[in-house]
């Protein structure tokens, strides 16, 4: 398990003012990853039980029914119609998964069919910038990365109006990056901290005003 301070990044606590969780929410994440961060601090900081979680890896919800055994884990693929009804969520969480997929429209047009009229989406994508042409990332996993004025068009041709929106992260998440991968490829092992924690922290608390490395919104179905 993951320590408090880890979870609670610069970048969580700010998802986390977006989502603004209350017990009762009914809440869907697309995109379990690796490891249930905001599953596990929804559910233990803020007493969401109602908390569906899916991942196309099925490694990942192996992992993540290990760690959260209260909460429930789904394998799901975004490139697809889900297996919810209509108006089933108060708030989807939707982070850094909206660039690696190939079809953005099959994703969104679902969230628009399953989230509630008067519910929450919270996304993030990665912002593009020059310096991306550094990372591995945007090479091999992202099939796009986007600009304010981009992700804005997507989700209003999708349904959705941006209520807020913010630019947050830095230069130094690119340098953690390639240190990650040198101890995870080069020394074989992970190292439990962030190399530059503090300054990223510090970028999610200012904002850039348009720079940054990640666009985080709060959007709603135009219905609302």
């Amino acid at each position: 398990m993951l320590y408090e301070q880890d979870l609670l990044d610069g970048k969580n606590k700010k998802l986390l003012e977006f989502i603004n969780p209350k017990k009762q929410d009914k809440i869907l994440v697309i995109g379990t990853g690796v490891y249930p961060k905001i599953e596990q601090i929804l559910f233990e900081k803020y007493g969401c039980k109602k908390i569906v979680s899916g991942d196309i890896e099925k490694v990942n919800i192996k992992n993540a029914r290990k760690i959260l055994p209260e909460l429930k884990f789904v394998r799901l693929d975004a490139q697809k119609e889900l297996e919810f009804k209509k108006n089933s969520f108060d708030k989807i969480i939707f982070t850094d998964v909206l660039e690696h997929l190939k079809n953005q429209r099959i994703i969104l047009r679902e969230i628009s069919r399953i989230l509630k009229s008067d519910g929450k989406l919270i996304l993030s994508v990665p912002k593009k910038r020059w310096f991306n042409v550094f990372s591995p990332i945007t090479w091999v996993q992202h099939e796009r990365e986007y600009s304010e004025k981009r992700i804005k068009k997507v989700l209003e041709k999708n349904g959705f109006k941006i209520k807020k929106i913010f630019v947050g992260g830095s230069i130094f998440s690119l340098f953690n990056l390639w240190l990650h991968l040198f101890y995870k490829y080069f020394l074989r092992k992970l190292h439990p901290e962030l190399f530059f924690r503090k300054q990223i922290d510090v970028s999610y608390k200012t904002g850039h005003r348009g720079k940054g490395t990640d666009i985080i919104i709060l959007a709603k179905p135009f219905s609302d």
